[in-house]
């Protein structure tokens, strides 16, 4: 049955070998432990014994039985079955199908025995749908996307593959129901906001007579809509970006022939989307001019005042210097005035000498923070810069604030009144201000502007002042705005109380548990420790991320404050140590080592290559160093011809030495010559100069191996490289 989401080449290699397994998936899905051949060894004949290892070997790669065709595997997969099994024959296996019903008992029986799980299993079954419409909801994921968590959840199960259309009516029934539910939470929310409000955002997909764009390509007053009330805390945010792609990849003529409650639900989410957007643009806006306009401009003026004094600093410091010296030589700690001032009057004359102390005072205040008033000094000049952003800043509903930006937000409201205020006529005085908000570096340009009258504020620098600290409230998100996608408030869509409780149940499904939450932790804290019961809510922190209801970045923001963790950072990175704690535990277990044998702790052939490859281009820290990629190229092509000579030459002297001990009469298996690598070399010295001697051996000649018996060479020897 054709299955529309899937292309065909998809929908041919699903439950089936797509292609010839790799040696490490061989070693790990093809190995045959003892309990594995104890099993095997029930059946008589070597072919029932291979068939029934191969059916064995193939539900653990491709976690399905084929009936139809239980030898359609890879050659060389039957012959590494063989090969453990000591059958020297691997073609006796085409006899496993004479008896077509043995095939089906002997699947019936590893299905019994490794506990895998039918697919039309009703507790199974039931799991599975439940992770599926979890996941559904909880990712805006595309069918294929879906379709294989389909497939890697029913492996982790041990629950048998279905066929490939049962399995894609599934995912796309699923994928169905999410989208209904989508649409009628969004519509049901909106006509709870307000009953009229659907119909308002419908008319919006008129076209006006003698227009050639609807009232939703050219609406200007997105904010007039005030979609941020509407209570969507239990839709994920990717769901809802996903439906606003949609909708706004759409031509209205389409949304308006859309069912209910779909077009309302598509409506909604763009005009959010919409406003966020707005909100997001604006904001940004004033961050890049707070940066641009104002702190480059500031910090570029006062650096060049700075060193425009900087001569006269010069001049004025020598001259002091020079005082100071002809003072303390000369006259040391015998100071006759007349003197002293007689002396100082040969380095220059006294005017000259009392200026020039004067400059150095004047130049090199006292302050360590003279740089910052300079630059906020300059700041304050650039009143004119900001003021366009005073009213949409102060006036704007879409900004709220965290305990820790109340003061600062409060500011900000006050600051459309100052902007109207004619300082002129009337002066703004310290009482009318909020002293909190103007820090150390700003009180000279804020109280002690002599341009203006004594006790009087400058309200330009007080304005730039608090603008300063909306600027990092902002950046550390205790000022935060709503609806917005990048300056959103991280800790609201946290989720917690009634939000959590409205999407636990999806999100515990989407994260395959099966069980209650507190459950969950409890039993992970019984395998470790009874210390880590205080994480048994932390859970939520994890669903918020699944749901993309907060974004990482935000979180790791939230986590750590002033380099260090915060509680709740703290017990987040103890929560996740539990999972490696036990993954290190179940690695070092010295009775069973299953969980070894599954990792494939041995090297494979690449990464031993690569290793090879480190140690011969070791120089530089074995990092290519060229301008241009020719020369990167024709290094790359050097190193593996290098390497290429290394794997020839070893293999030539491993076969030598294999075919001797042969010779000698040693008993060497053919499984341990399989194992042998040529990648290994030790026996190399990858150091130092060489000088070759072109010489051509007689054909097939080798140099002789080395004696085991012989005595071994001092470090301080040197033996020549292939002496093995």
């Amino acid at each position: 049955m054709p299955v529309e989401f899937l292309t065909g080449e998809q929908a041919e290699a699903y439950g089936k070998f797509a292609e010839e397994p790799t040696r490490p998936e061989l070693e790990r899905f093809f190995f045959l432990d003892d309990v594995d051949r104890d099993l095997i060894a029930r059946r008589r004949s070597a072919h029932h014994q291979l068939g029934f290892a191969l059916q064995m070997c193939m539900v653990r790669y491709i976690a399905r039985f084929l009936p139809d065709d239980p030898l359609d595997a890879p050659w060389p997969v039957i012959e590494h079955l063989a090969a453990q099994l000591g059958i020297e024959d691997a073609s006796v296996v085409k006899r496993y199908t004479e008896r077509p019903k043995t095939a089906h008992e002997h699947a019936w029986e590893i299905r019994d025995v490794y506990e895998y799980r039918e697919y039309d299993d009703a507790e199974w079954s039931r799991r599975f749908r439940t992770f599926l419409h979890g996941r559904a909801w909880t990712h805006a994921e595309g069918p294929v996307a879906l379709f294989n968590q389909a497939v890697g959840w029913l492996r982790r199960h041990r629950v048998l593959l279905p066929g490939v259309s049962v399995l894609a009516r599934q995912v796309s029934e699923a994928r169905k129901v999410a989208e209904k539910r989508l649409h009628a939470t969004v519509a049901g929310a909106a006509r709870r906001a307000d009953p009229a409000l659907p119909g308002g955002l419908v008319a919006t997909l008129k076209t006006p007579e003698g227009s050639r764009f609807s009232e939703l390509e050219r609406v200007d007053e997105i904010g007039a809509y005030r979609l941020g009330r509407l209570r969507l805390s239990q839709i994920p945010p990717n769901r809802m970006a996903a439906l606003a792609r949609y909708a706004l990849g759409s031509k209205a003529p389409l949304l308006e022939r859309a069912s209910e409650p779909k077009r309302t639900a598509m409506l909604a989410a763009v005009m959010r989307h919409l406003e966020a957007k707005a909100i997001d643009e604006a904001l940004d806006l004033f961050q890049v001019l707070k940066a641009a306009r104002l702190l480059n401009t500031a910090k570029r003026k006062t650096e060049k005042e700075r060193l425009s004094t900087l001569p006269q600093l010069e001049r004025a410091s020598r001259l002091v210097a020079r005082a100071w010296t002809v003072l303390v030589e000369e006259h040391g700690t015998d100071l006759d005035v007349a003197a002293v001032w007689a002396a100082l009057e040969e380095v220059g004359p006294r005017a000259a000498v009392t200026t020039a102390a004067a400059t150095v005072v004047t130049r090199v205040p006292e302050d360590e923070n003279t740089a910052d008033v300079a630059m906020r000094a300059a700041l304050a000049t650039r009143y004119a810069t900001v003021r366009p952003f005073l009213a949409l800043l102060g006036e704007s509903k879409a900004l709220d604030a965290a305990s820790a930006g109340k003061r600062v937000l409060a500011g900000v409201r006050g600051l459309p009144a100052l902007a109207r205020r004619k300082v002129g006529v009337k002066p703004l005085l310290p009482r009318e201000v909020d002293d909190k908000l103007v820090p150390p570096m700003w009180r000279k340009a804020v109280y002690a502007n002599p341009d203006l009258p004594q006790g009087s504020v400058d309200r330009d620098a007080y304005v730039v002042c608090v603008l300063e600290q909306l600027h990092r409230a902002l950046n550390n998100r205790d000022v935060f705005a709503s609806p917005s996608h990048r300056w959103s408030n991280p800790r609201a869509r946290l989720l917690d109380g009634p939000d959590w409780d409205a999407v636990e149940e999806d999100v515990l499904a989407a994260l395959s548990l099966d069980v209650p939450v507190q459950e969950h932790l409890a039993e992970l804290v019984r395998g470790l420790d009874a210390g880590w019961k205080q994480l048994a809510t932390r859970l939520e922190v994890a669903g918020s991320l699944v749901t993309n209801q907060v974004r990482a970045y935000d979180l790791l923001r939230m986590f750590g404050r002033d380099g260090r963790p915060t509680p709740l950072g703290a017990a987040f990175a103890e929560y996740g140590r539990i999972a490696k704690t036990e993954h290190l535990l179940r690695v070092v277990d010295p009775v069973d080592d299953t969980y070894r044998r599954q990792m494939n702790r041995q090297l494979t052939v690449q990464e031993s290559r690569h290793k090879l490859a480190r140690d011969v281009c070791h120089g530089k820290r074995g990092t290519i160093h060229r301008a241009y990629r020719d020369g990167m190229e024709d290094q790359l092509g050097a190193l593996g011809l290098v390497l290429n000579a290394i794997v020839l030459w070893t293999t030539r002297y491993i076969d030598a030495a294999v075919a001797q001990l042969r010779a000698e009469g040693h008993e060497i298996r053919d499984e341990d010559v399989a194992r042998l690598s040529p990648l290994k070399h030790k026996n190399l010295n990858l150091l130092g100069r060489y000088s070759f001697t072109t010489s051509v051996p007689a054909a097939g000649a080798l140099r002789p191996l080395r004696d085991p018996d012989a005595p071994e060479l001092d470090e301080d020897e040197d033996e020549p490289v292939g002496s093995e």
